[in-house]
Order: C-alpha cells, then structure tokens, then sequence
C-alpha cells in the first residue's frame, strides 16, 4: 500500500487531519515529532576525547571538553534565520498517512485544506 508523509507546523493541525481521516476510514495513521537535531541522548557512539555519547554530539550537542557550546551551530540553522521557506525546521510534525491508492488523492486534498505539506 502506498503511504503519505504530510508535515504540519502544529500537532493540532496533523491532529485535526488524523482525526477527519478517521472518520473516513483511513485505519493506519501515525503522528510524529521530527528534528534535524538530537533531542535527547542516543547512547550509540563513545568517545573517550570529549566523552560525546553519539557521533551527532561531537558538533550538534557539543558532548563535553572539546566539542563546546552548541550555540553557534544551532544559530546556523536556516530554521533559526527566518530563510527555511518550506524546509522541515518549520513543519516537524509529520503525519504518516498508509491507505489504498484509489484514496491518495482525498488524503492530499484534506492534508492541504488544513495547512500540511505534502
């Protein structure tokens, strides 16, 4: 089956959607909060240098020791600028949207009438 990645600037909007879609029978739906930087700690990656806990700690969360302030790299961020335009950074709510082909179309149109990106 085919699926649907809609990206929203509020979990009210992606919610709203989800629930019409519902009630219209989409059975498989699935809301998300995505981020181009780590939120919180992977665990994966160890290095004895800086004591980084993930390889994206070494330049987005600065582990600690060498790696320093992360401020000037999140500061670098298009998202932080104002001149993301339509980049995830403004729109990380992702709905998941899995139905039959025949439905993509009604799926898209309701995902746009509610301010998603498709």
């Amino acid at each position: 089956m085919p699926s649907i990645l809609a990206y929203f600037e509020t979990t009210a909007a992606a919610q709203k959607v989800k629930e019409i879609l519902e009630k219209k029978g989409v059975e498989t739906l699935q809301i998300d909060r995505i981020s181009e930087m780590p939120i919180q700690n992977s665990g994966g990656y160890n290095n004895p240098i800086n004591n980084a806990t993930s390889l994206a700690a070494l330049t987005n969360t600065g582990g600690s020791g060498l790696a320093g302030d992360v401020g000037p790299l999140l500061s670098a961020s298009p998202a932080s600028s104002g001149y993301g335009g339509d980049r995830v950074g403004s729109r990380n709510i992702l709905l998941t949207i899995v139905t039959s082909e025949d439905r993509i179309d009604e799926c898209v149109r309701i995902i746009k009438n509610h301010k998603g990106f498709v």
